[in-house]
């Protein structure tokens, strides 16, 4: 299960009639808590969820070097078709529009035409690849680039980064003066000196592709780098990106998988390298169609730190100590988000799921009252009102005890 848009209403609605159940002495208190607490809150579940939208991804490089191949190895289906070994397919920018059903989410990636290829694609248009590129960027507008190149060529790039080089000035240009983040991928690294696989099994080859990636970053790019992960450098590397550089990462990868094999490999840290670069408003659908749990979690304390804040405003208008129930339809809400996340279903009943996990007893309803007591136990010293510090701490607490127990491993 995911987060399905489609349920956010249905969510809010019961979590505003829970909030209208709740018996205070002061009727302008819940009002102001429902308005400036409740309403922030709100406000920050429509900005993350049903603002958020399908990641842009744009993917080039020479033909033969596995454009499609990769589409299909991130989307984990087939989607694209393998390219021809010896004519060129693509003639202009192809855009897929991937949609993950199960997991309420989509993604566009843009497949674009090959460089340097001694001949124009059937139907191509009467322009080089490398404004047809510039077309595909302005039109598409992509969060990230990813320049594929196959192992076996990686001694060959003097021209492929000659133009790239030349057309970073131009992304920029079309990209309001910011850069696009552009991640090298290495592709092929299977068929690349021995043939041994996987390489964590078979030291001959972890050493070749080792050797490889330290040839592309001090001998091709010559730029300094550094690991991207400091236990596993066969995972690759960050670049020190530069007017020199265009490039702030190079990943090897291996997209190959059909009906009978899956040699896909290093996958997962392009997941996360991607999910490094992408903007804010596009992160909930990447993470949630990958299934990346690290991914999601981040998101998760996010939106913990948000109701937080949220919480956090009782402090401009302190609300009686016994009227803390006010609290508890928000942070019901943020436990149901950070069940969701986990790829929970995003409902009432995921809330109760922990709550009962934590041995709160709703007694079959939403008895307020009685799950504020059970509560109490996240709060540090109640007074006669409830602070900034207290509410907000409350709800931190909550929902990282929540945030433990959906994503435990």
């Amino acid at each position: 299960m995911a987060i399905d848009r489609n349920k956010t209403e249905s969510l809010i609605k019961q979590i505003n009639d829970l909030f209208d159940t709740i018996p205070v002495n002061d009727p302008s208190i819940k009002q102001w808590v429902k308005d400036k607490v409740m309403g922030a809150a709100l406000k920050d579940i429509e900005e993350f969820i049903n603002n958020s939208r399908s990641p842009r991804m744009l993917i080039l490089g020479r033909s033969g070097h596995g454009k499609s191949s990769l589409i299909n190895a991130l989307c984990n289906q087939k989607v694209a078709e393998a390219e021809d070994p010896v004519r060129p397919n693509s003639s202009e920018a192809i855009p897929y529009h991937i949609t993950f059903p199960e997991k309420f989410s989509s993604w566009d990636i843009i497949d674009t035409r090959g460089f340097f290829e001694s001949t124009s694609p059937s139907g191509a248009a009467d322009k080089n690849a490398e404004d047809a590129l510039l077309d595909a960027v302005a039109k598409y507008k992509p969060d990230v680039l990813m320049h594929i190149i196959a192992a076996k060529e990686v001694r060959n790039l003097e021209n492929d980064l000659k133009l790239f080089s030349s057309l970073k000035p131009e992304f920029q240009k079309l990209n309001s003066g910011k850069m696009i983040p552009t991640i090298v991928c290495v592709n092929q690294v299977d068929v690349f000196g021995s043939k041994k696989w996987p390489p964590e099994e078979h030291p001959k080859k972890a050493g070749e592709i080792l050797e490889l990636l330290d040839y592309f970053c001090k001998d091709i790019i010559k730029v300094p780098c550094e690991k991207l992960d400091n236990n596993d450098p066969l995972k690759g590397f960050k670049l020190d990106y530069s007017d020199n550089n265009p490039y702030i990462s190079v990943i090897p990868i291996c997209c190959f998988w059909d009906a009978d094999d899956d040699y896909r490999w290093n996958i997962n840290t392009l997941y996360d390298y991607i999910g490094n670069t992408l903007p804010d408003e596009a992160l909930f659908d990447f993470f949630q169609a990958a299934g990346r749990r690290e991914g999601l979690k981040k998101l998760s304390s996010g939106m913990i730190n948000r109701f937080t804040a949220a919480a956090g405003l009782i402090g401009a208008s302190p609300i009686p100590f016994a009227d803390i129930a006010l609290l508890i339809p928000l942070q019901l809400m943020m436990i149901a988000i950070i069940g969701g996340l986990s790829c929970r279903s995003l409902s009432m009943q995921t809330a109760n799921e922990y709550l009962a996990a934590a041995g709160v007893d709703l007694a079959g309803g939403y008895l307020a009252k009685q799950l504020a007591r059970q509560l109490l136990k996240f709060v540090p010293g109640p007074g006669d009102a409830i602070s900034a510090g207290i509410a907000g701490s409350t709800t931190y607490g909550i929902g990282k005890a929540a945030e433990a127990y959906f994503f435990k491993e």
